[in-house]
């Protein structure tokens, strides 16, 4: 399974304007753990997809609240 991760610079589940900042792609689930921790550290927002169906799995992740423990 492959997954891509939208990062944004505000909550992209309400966020009018187009806030998708960055997107990243990883094959495997330590590596999205890896990138999204990394992407909340840095004080984005972070959503994680499933690359080949475009389905959601994890998020919208808010970077001021404690990272979760599970993500995907």
């Amino acid at each position: 399974m492959a997954f891509r991760i939208n990062v944004s610079t505000a909550d992209p589940s309400t966020d009018a304007r187009n806030a998708l900042a960055e997107t990243a792609e990883a094959s495997d689930r330590p590596t999205v753990n890896k990138v999204t921790r990394n992407f909340l550290a840095r004080g984005y927002w972070v959503e994680v997809f499933d690359n080949d169906s475009g389905e959601l799995l994890a998020g919208p992740f808010d970077p001021d609240q404690p990272a979760p423990s599970y993500i995907v």
